[in-house]
């Protein structure tokens, strides 16, 4: 899951025409290497969803789950599509609907021009790291509920098949071109056995994190800032004696004087020492790597204990 960048729109508005952008159908289909891939914008199902939640805002959860929720269902049935992550912290109903409402609006608009984006990140991903099966993107508008829950959207792989990408009022070319690596990274990671320890988690993070600031880098990213010591040596203890779980690692935790991005942060790290220490390794070896064997090969074996 992408849960870190704020997706600024000063780049992508710079180049954009004033003129709204009115394809025939907004679902794009193009094939790598005889691997079939979609991307499926949910605008539609958006635009259903606020035109009923206007009417009758007292249904909103419900209204959410018949139109957004139940055409992507149909979507990943008809597909035979993967859905194994709860992605309920980045899809739910929406609090402020005439926001969303200006963000599906903006990205049918600017349609064109985003989808170009998309599909040259999953291009330049895909020759980096080859798939073996087709994959689905889901794009679609989004609102946080708080204020700070806006640096936690970006996207979410929810299996080795399919993935959403997530649009808040902001976002640059660069930022919409690193998430969309970073949860392509994550689809293949997905084909290997499933990935449920914390260390798992880190790892996996770490991995994507990797992968998608070496072929976008960012100006500012607070996922491939180092831990101070002090902070880390508190991490590394904390995760040792099993106090920590993966929302404390995400989210931050206050009580526990954990920072946010944890997972993010200290998996960037153990990854790219390890990727240092062993450039014989392949990206496509290492990325189908279990978590143990990059930890056990990285300097960070000794002090983290956890497995």
């Amino acid at each position: 899951m992408k849960s870190i960048y704020l997706l600024s729109a000063t780049l992508l508005l710079a180049s954009c025409s004033p003129a709204a952008e009115k394809p025939k159908t907004y679902d794009i289909t193009f094939t790598h290497e005889k691997q079939k891939i979609q991307i499926v914008p949910l605008y539609k199902a958006y635009d259903d969803y606020i035109q009923a939640v206007s009417k009758h805002p007292e249904d909103n959860e419900e209204l959410f789950k018949k139109y957004v929720l139940g055409a992507k269902n149909k979507i990943i049935k008809k597909e035979q599509l993967q859905a194994n992550f709860d992605s309920s912290l980045l899809e739910h109903p929406s609090e402020n609907i005439e926001d969303l409402r200006q963000m599906n609006t903006y990205l049918k608009k600017h349609h064109q021009r985003i989808m170009k984006q998309i599909k040259s990140s999953l291009l330049t991903s895909m020759k980096q790291l080859p798939r073996d099966e087709k994959l689905v993107v889901f794009v679609s508008p989004t609102t946080p509920n708080t204020h700070d829950g806006a640096k936690r959207y970006g996207g979410v792989a929810q299996g080795n098949n399919s993935m959403t990408l997530f649009f808040l009022k902001d976002f640059s070319e660069t930022s919409l071109r690193n998430t969309t690596a970073h949860e392509y990274h994550h689809t293949i990671a997905l084909n290997e056995p499933s990935r449920t320890t914390v260390l798992d988690h880190i790892i996996f993070e770490g991995e994507a994190e990797f992968f998608a600031h070496k072929l976008y880098p960012m100006e500012s990213s607070e996922s491939i800032i180092p831990l101070l010591n002090h902070t880390l040596e508190h991490v590394i203890s904390e995760l040792n004696a099993e106090r920590l779980t993966t929302d404390d690692l995400i989210l931050g935790n206050y009580k526990k004087d954990i920072p946010a991005s944890v997972q993010y942060r200290l998996g960037y790290m153990i990854v790219s020492d390890f990727v240092k220490q062993h450039p014989e390794v392949s990206l496509k070896e290492w990325s189908r790597m279990s978590s143990v064997q990059i930890l056990e090969k990285s300097s960070y074996k000794d002090i983290l204990t956890i497995r």
